[in-house]
């Protein structure tokens, strides 16, 4: 449970006998009263059902019955939720076939899951995204409890609470297909094909801000700070993960790193905005860990309460940016807001409030070039020229971790 902040003279704390509660990991008691997510809140036994119905499942490879079942179980939760479900189906262009296909002519394609749900009138939609398939595994049954089922559970349960209590922009809930969490574009088909199938019907233009959640039921959760992702909001998810008494989760001296994840798609698509939520050493403390891609990425490694803190500090941390976020509105009321602009407000201590002890973030090496690899882009799917990196730089005010 998270606290309100105490402040209180120390001779009344020491004349009510209180001294203990000065040592207390989290400086706050009641937390409806202190958190901006005050009356959402995230159900971690409820996002644990949902990883244990997709692993029930088994493997949910490309184009398997395995991930049409998972497919039906994510609409059919977001139907009770009252919400339309769309799926888009995107096939591999023959020309960039380089063995995926079966060698028959049969290409893969790619569905994708998603719903949005009404915000209150915010300019523009927030994207929770993560993807749900598993890689092909020959040597043991892969049902890949927390590579590809937490990631899916934890945008399923922001997805109910938030129905429940709408963002003030919409939610744009995203499951996707053909996804593995690599770097290499080759093992992100799927999600690349679905960026720019968004970027070019201008979707992805609407996007205020994007979360991707993979790998996040590690019992020994410990999240790295993204050198892609935009350097202002995640700052603001690292405060909100210390005011909410997640810090342990989120530790203010979280190395920065590049994990793997569909972030790095959505980047290449064109957007900026984008948190990535990725705890990359599954088992252990160095990347991939021991764990990962392994048949004890099962049940028995996943936990309810790791699922508990991600969604508790996503909710926080949506609160407050989305508060940014319509500030900036406020303030420019016609005009789209540009990251560096958002930058500028996060730093306002009115709109997100960093306590005394939140300190600027380390200045962060800049991460590879955040272009597209060297391989063409399907020409259904993207423009005839992708932006420039030095474009992207100039987009978001800042390098490539900006």
């Amino acid at each position: 449970m998270r606290a309100l902040r105490l402040v209180v003279p120390c001779l009344a704390v020491l004349a009510l006998g209180c001294a203990g509660l000065l040592q207390s990991e989290s400086p706050a008691a009641d937390p409806q009263a202190a958190s901006p997510s005050a009356g959402r809140v995230f159900v971690a036994e409820r996002s644990y059902e949902d990883v244990r119905r997709l692993v029930a499942i088994g493997p949910r490879t490309n184009g398997s019955d395995g991930a049409a079942r998972a497919r039906d179980y994510l609409r059919a939760e977001l139907e009770k939720l009252g919400l339309t479900v769309v799926e888009t189906v995107i096939e591999l262009p023959a020309e960039f076939d380089d063995g995926t296909g079966d060698g028959e002519g049969a290409l893969p394609s790619y569905v994708h899951v998603s719903a949005r749900i009404p915000g209150r009138g915010g300019r523009g939609e927030i994207l929770l995204a993560a993807s749900y398939d598993t890689a092909p595994a020959e040597e043991f049954v892969n049902v890949a409890a927390n590579g590809a089922a937490s990631g899916p559970a934890v945008v399923l349960e922001l997805a109910r609470v938030i129905a429940a209590e709408p963002l003030a922009y919409d939610t744009h809930v995203a499951f996707l297909d053909g996804d593995l969490g690599g770097v290499d574009s080759r093992q992100r088909w799927g999600s690349r094909l679905w960026a720019f199938e968004q970027r070019d019907s201008g979707e992805l233009g609407r996007v205020r801000l994007a979360m991707v959640f993979r790998q996040v039921c590690d019992p020994d959760l410990r999240f790295e700070r993204d050198l892609f992702s935009n350097r202002a909001y995640r700052e603001a998810v690292w405060r909100a993960a210390r005011r909410s008494g997640h810090s342990a989760a989120f530790p203010p001296d979280a190395e920065f790193g590049t994990p793997s994840g569909l972030h790095h798609s959505l980047i290449e698509g064109g957007l900026r905005r984008v948190v990535a939520v990725i705890d990359d050493a599954y088992g252990g403390t160095e990347p991939p860990g021991a764990l990962a891609g392994t048949a004890e990425d099962d049940l028995a490694h996943c936990s309810a309460e790791s699922l508990g803190v991600t969604g508790a500090v996503a909710l926080e941390g949506l609160a407050d940016l989305t508060r940014m976020l319509s500030k900036v509105d406020r303030l420019s009321p016609e005009e789209e807001v540009e990251p560096d602009e958002a930058e500028e407000t996060a730093e306002d201590p009115e709109v997100l409030d960093s306590g005394a002890a939140d300190t600027a973030a380390p200045a962060e090496a800049e991460p590879p070039a955040a272009a597209p690899p060297a391989e063409a882009e399907p020409p259904a799917a993207a423009p005839p020229a992708e932006p420039t990196a030095s474009g992207e730089a100039s987009e978001s005010g800042a390098g490539a971790g900006e």
